[in-house]
C-alpha cells in the first residue's frame, strides 16, 4: 500500500515554507500541498505592484513553478471538511484525500462585517484582484472633474497606510487618516503631508 502523504492545507507563508522545509529532509514522506489559488502572493510587496514598481510575476509566482523539482505535490482545490477519525479530508472539487499527518496553515482573511458600512463602501487590499479593483478606482477618480476628491484610509500605519497616504496626498486628494492612536496618525500624516487625522475605532462609529 502506498504511504499516505503529509498534507499541508494552505499555501501562504506558513504552508509553503512548511512544505519546502519538510521536502529538504533526506528521507521525507510524500508531501501534498492543497491550495486553491494558482499563485503564491508575497503580501508585503503588494503596494509595489499597485504603484507599478514591480510586476505580478515578481510578487506572485505560480505554485507549479515554485514547487517544480521540490518533491511536493500540489492540488489546486479547497478543503471543505476534515474527518480526523479516518485521517481523510474532502475538497470542493470532490476529491477524498487520505493523510498520515495534517498541517493546517489556512491563514487569516479580512472580516469587513465588524465595521458598519465597510462591506458596501470600502476597498480591501489583500489580493491581486484587490489591486486591479483599486487601480480602476484611481483611474475613475482621476477622470472626475470635481475639484477635490476625499479619501479615508482606515488603519493608517507606517506600511501600506503611509504609502497610500503619501501617494494620494501628492496627487492632490484630501486624505483623512483613521486609526486608534493619535500619535501614530500624526506621524504618518506629517511624513505623507496628509491633511487630517481622525483618532478612533472604526468598529465603533460613536468614537469617530
Amino acid at each position: 500500500m502506498p504511504e499516505k502523504p503529509v498534507v499541508i492545507v494552505g499555501g501562504g507563508f506558513g504552508g509553503l515554507y512548511t512544505a519546502l522545509a519538510l521536502a529538504s529532509w533526506f528521507h521525507h514522506p510524500p508531501l501534498l500541498l492543497i491550495e486553491p489559488n494558482d499563485r503564491f502572493l508575497f503580501l508585503p510587496l503588494l503596494y509595489e505592484l499597485l504603484s507599478g514598481e514591480l510586476r505580478a510575476w515578481e510578487i506572485a509566482p505560480r505554485y507549479d513553478t515554485l514547487l517544480a523539482g521540490a518533491g511536493v505535490g500540489w492540488l489546486q482545490d479547497r478543503v471543505v471538511s476534515i474527518h480526523t477519525d479516518d485521517h481523510e479530508l474532502r475538497t470542493a472539487g470532490g476529491s477524498r484525500v487520505s493523510y498520515s499527518a495534517l498541517v493546517l496553515a489556512t491563514g487569516s482573511c479580512e472580516n469587513n462585517t465588524v465595521v458598519p458600512g465597510a462591506a458596501q463602501h470600502a476597498l480591501t487590499f489583500r489580493s491581486l484582484a484587490d489591486v486591479a479593483r483599486l487601480q480602476q478606482v484611481i483611474q475613475d477618480l482621476g477622470r472626475r472633474q470635481s475639484p477635490l476628491q476625499r479619501l479615508a484610509i482606515v488603519g493608517a500605519g507606517p506600511g501600506n497606510g503611509l504609502a497610500f497616504a503619501r501617494r494620494f496626498a501628492a496627487e492632490g486628494y484630501a486624505v483623512a487618516l483613521v486609526g486608534r492612536t493619535r500619535e501614530k496618525l500624526e506621524a504618518v500624516a506629517a511624513e505623507a503631508h496628509a491633511g487630517r487625522v481622525v483618532p478612533g475605532d472604526a468598529t465603533d462609529p460613536a468614537s469617530l
